[in-house]
């Protein structure tokens, strides 16, 4: 998504070296990536942290419940109690949210629960209800620079991602925190989606005889500078590693064998012991997080591996890599007898079937991006 974004703002045609924090909000999380892009257009991510409980949702969140309470204040009901009522008091929220990014105030009338309301909200009011959520994202900032090994001063360019970056506070917040005004000429919403159709306009473009990344005399379609089309180099944006026995009462927890913001394709081994004499099987459990509570973590996938007989305490090696499509790859060797033991590959489902797939590249066709 942030490599997306880049291409969609054209930076990878500009023929300088850059440096790039895409800072991406949106309704439900927030990630900040840090991208480094060649003169020639290869684009390499640096590095990436987010938070999958901050967004624009939670914007909504912090007006509802000062509107409750002055609903609560006026009318001596309780609109919390009535489901509907708070449904219509969400949409209302969401609009005096979409309203007040150009607008310096905005009403809102309810009737709800027998009762008619009406309140105005201002700009400044709203921004004061999110200002600590709008700070919380410094930290996603501050992790993605630090894991880069930079420093505000050594960004080049700030992109915006997300709607819930038009908010006026969150804009002003990124330019002071970074001492530049950010980029935010494109549609939030679309830009990732923009970039991601320029980038498979140029792969269609190779795959029908164009010359590939790197080719002196390839040009990407489109290039106002004769740059070939760029060449990215990604990173995991989260770790991977399995689930293991922390003691000896059987509690489980989470072992990173792979730690995010690494260059991918990428394999990492790391070594573990049998739990009883003759132990024969493991159940191996591949997971994707960054925390050691199995509670923070997601189990990808799950395999089983049969064992030599041999004395507790005795190495496993577990091997995990990662490549560029998301597939994730498992190998297990036992130490004591230095051989192989077997291994698995995981890759997520798609979010379609394999028919709708088929049935989306169809009317896909019929469509021309400009």
């Amino acid at each position: 998504e942030p490599t997306a974004a880049a291409l969609a703002y054209g930076i990878t045609k500009l023929g300088t070296q850059q440096r790039v924090m895409v800072y991406d909000l949106g309704g439900g999380t927030c990630d900040v990536t840090i991208i480094e892009i060649s003169p020639e257009g290869f684009v390499k991510v640096l590095a990436t942290h987010g938070n999958r409980n901050l967004g624009g949702y939670d914007f909504d969140n912090r007006m509802i419940a000062y509107i409750a309470d002055l609903f609560r204040e006026e009318t001596g009901a309780d609109i919390e109690d009535d489901d509907e009522a708070m449904q219509m008091l969400r949409s209302k929220c969401e609009e005096a949210k979409i309203g007040l990014s150009s607008s310096e105030k905005f009403r809102i009338s309810l009737s709800a629960m027998g009762k008619k309301f009406k309140t105005e909200i201002t700009r400044d009011k709203f921004e004061e209800l999110i200002k600590d959520l709008i700070e919380d994202t410094d930290i996603d900032i501050e992790t993605a620079l630090d894991d880069a090994g930079l420093q505000p001063r050594d960004i080049d360019k700030v992109l915006l991602v997300g709607g819930s970056t038009r908010v006026p506070a969150v804009r002003k917040f990124i330019e002071a925190r970074m001492n530049m005004k950010p980029s935010a000429e494109l549609n939030a919403d679309e830009v990732v989606a923009i970039g991601a159709a320029i980038y498979a306009n140029e792969i269609k473009d190779r795959s029908s005889g164009g010359s590939m990344p790197g080719d002196a005399a390839g040009t990407a379609e489109g290039s106002s500078d004769n740059l070939p089309a760029p060449i990215i180099q990604d990173v995991n944006s989260h770790g991977l590693g399995v689930v293991i026995a922390i003691d000896q009462f059987g509690n489980m927890g989470n072992s990173i064998i792979i730690p995010r913001n690494q260059q991918i394709p990428v394999m990492i081994a790391n070594e573990y012991q049998t739990m009883v004499d003759n132990q024969s099987i493991i159940e191996l459990q591949v997971t994707e997080g960054d925390d050691e509570d199995l509670s923070y973590v997601t189990i990808v996938g799950t395999t089983e591996i049969h064992l030599n007989p041999h004395p507790a305490g005795s190495p496993i090696r577990v091997e995990l890599g990662y490549d560029r499509s998301g597939t994730i790859a498992c190998r297990v060797f036992d130490v004591v007898d230095n051989c192989y033991i077997g291994d698995a590959t995981f890759k997520r489902d798609a979010n379609m079937t394999e028919d709708e797939i088929q049935a989306k590249m169809l009317k896909m066709k019929k469509i021309s991006v400009q």
